[in-house]
């Protein structure tokens, strides 16, 4: 066993006559160019040694000068051990040693910005990444924050627009038209409770008409007290029924709405006696909480003999002149 005089290389002279890596010649120690030292008289190598010694081994091929210059003399190199190569380096085909590329850093040893911004490649010290870690922190509630305060604004104001939505709807759930017409035949036809419900009082009032009962009693007495008269006391019956047949022809106008009141015409037609006589009155009506209503908000016990007066009107009698 040598060593190849160019890259070091343990080379098994009885088997490779050049080194595998670099390919370099080996010399054999011990092997000349010289000629055969006799020969015998019939021309035939003499049975000597050598001969035999060249039947049991083979021979050795021959070294080829190469025409190419040399790459010069080789370097020095002891033939004890080789010395072990660094940590990951290898030697390439040409005997050369190659040492291991250099770890590259990992992505958390640089900051994500100011150092790619300034080109530094520097890692993070201790300090320096709690600090960044610190400032995250105080930023990320101020986002969050801000972003809360918005959703809460448009929640705020989704709720705002609904109730307006919902309070315009709860103070224009009625109109005073059909209110109107509902307590002006509740009168015609006597029903005194169907228009309690249908009216609005005043604190004072009620304490007058705390009930429907109350309230349909009282009407009932201003009513017998309206057909008392002697003159008409015969026909009494007549005139309530002609009265009663007239919800049926009530009509009312358009009504004219100032603030939380309205003004509502009325007309009916009353048959007595073989003749028709016409009626225009108004609905004085009042807005109470969305529920159009007829109003008894004056602190009077008469108010509501009034606001019947004011329902029935007036009788148009230039239809009868003449007849």
């Amino acid at each position: 066993m040598v060593t190849c005089p160019r890259c070091q290389q343990p080379v098994d002279e009885t088997v490779r006559s050049a080194c595998p890596l670099c390919f370099t010649p080996i010399v054999q120690p011990g092997h000349g160019s010289g000629s055969l030292a006799s020969t015998s008289l019939d021309g035939h190598l003499p049975l000597t040694g050598s001969l035999l010694d060249s039947q049991a081994q083979p021979p050795e091929p021959a070294v080829i000068s190469s025409p190419i210059e040399s790459p010069g003399p080789p370097e020095p190199v002891t033939t004890g051990n080789r010395p072990p190569l660094p940590s990951g380096a290898r030697i390439s085909l040409t005997g050369e040693v190659i040492e291991a590329a250099a770890p590259s850093r990992t992505a958390h040893e640089y900051t994500a910005g100011s150092n790619i911004a300034s080109g530094r490649q520097t890692p993070l010290s201790p300090a320096e990444r709690a600090r960044s870690l610190d400032r995250r922190r105080d930023e990320k509630p101020k986002e969050d924050g801000g972003g809360r305060g918005i959703a809460y604004a448009a929640i705020a104001a989704v709720v705002l627009l609904s109730a307006g939505g919902g309070l315009y709807w709860w103070m224009h759930r009625t109109n005073p038209k059909d209110q109107a017409l509902a307590v002006y035949r509740a009168y015609l036809s006597q029903d005194f409770r169907a228009a309690y419900a249908l009216s609005a009082f005043s604190p004072d009032t009620l304490k007058l008409y705390p009930n429907a009962d109350v309230f349909a009693a009282e009407q009932s007495k201003v009513v017998d007290a309206a057909l008392s008269n002697p003159t008409v006391a015969p026909i009494k019956s007549a005139i309530l029924d002609s009265v009663k047949k007239a919800a049926d022809s009530a009509v009312v106008g358009d009504p004219t709405v100032t603030g939380n009141r309205a003004d509502v015409p009325t007309s009916t037609s009353l048959s007595l006696m073989g003749q028709t006589v016409n009626f225009k009155g108004a609905a004085h009506m009042v807005n109470d909480f969305g529920i159009w209503k007829l109003d008894l908000m004056t602190d009077s016990g008469s108010a509501p003999t009034q606001a019947g007066r004011d329902l029935m009107g007036h009788a148009e009698l230039s239809g009868l002149i003449g007849r």
